[in-house]
C-alpha cells in the first residue's frame, strides 16, 4: 500500500467510527483528552468484552460540539451529555467532524485508540477490523 498523507489517514481515522457515539470526554485543554466512543459492531470485531474504544487526543489545543441550531460548548462533559454520533470526516485541516445531530470540531497533535477493555489497538487493526465488518454486511445484505 503506498504512503498516505496525514489527512487522508485522519479521513480514514474517522471515518473508521462512523455511527459511533461519543459517551464520556475526559482531560484538560490544552492536554490530553480521552473520548470514550461507544460502536459496539466494531468493537465486536476484537476480543474481549466492550463496547467500545477510547481515542486519546494528544496535545489537543480545542475541542468544542455544536448542535444544530444551538450555541457550541467547550466543556467537556456538555460535549459527552450531548452523545454525538460520528458521520465522517468534513474537513481535516482543522479536524471538522459532521455528527448527526452536529458538529464537532478538535484540533490536537496526534491520537491513540485503546479498546474500552485498555489494550491499544494501531491503526492497521483498526481498518481491517471495519472492512471485515463492512464486507461481512455487504455479503448479507446480497443474500437477502
Amino acid at each position: 500500500m503506498g504512503e498516505m498523507t496525514k489527512e487522508a489517514i485522519e479521513r480514514d481515522f474517522w471515518g473508521i467510527f462512523h455511527d459511533g457515539k461519543i459517551i464520556t470526554a475526559a482531560g484538560v485543554v490544552p492536554g490530553a483528552v480521552s473520548l470514550r466512543i461507544r460502536i459496539p459492531y466494531l468493537r465486536r470485531m476484537f476480543p474481549g468484552e466492550g463496547e467500545g474504544f477510547v481515542v486519546t487526543l494528544d496535545a489537543c489545543s480545542a475541542i468544542s460540539y455544536q448542535p444544530f441550531d444551538e450555541s457550541a460548548t467547550s466543556v467537556l462533559s456538555e460535549i459527552a451529555l450531548a452523545r454525538p454520533e460520528i458521520l465522517y470526516l468534513q474537513d481535516s485541516s482543522s479536524t471538522i467532524i459532521d455528527c448527526a445531530g452536529g458538529t464537532l470540531r478538535m484540533k490536537y497533535h496526534a491520537a491513540t485508540v485503546a479498546l474500552d477493555s485498555g489494550e491499544l489497538v494501531d491503526y492497521v487493526q483498526l481498518v481491517k477490523a471495519c472492512e471485515n465488518y463492512w464486507d461481512a454486511w455487504e455479503n448479507r445484505s446480497n443474500r437477502s
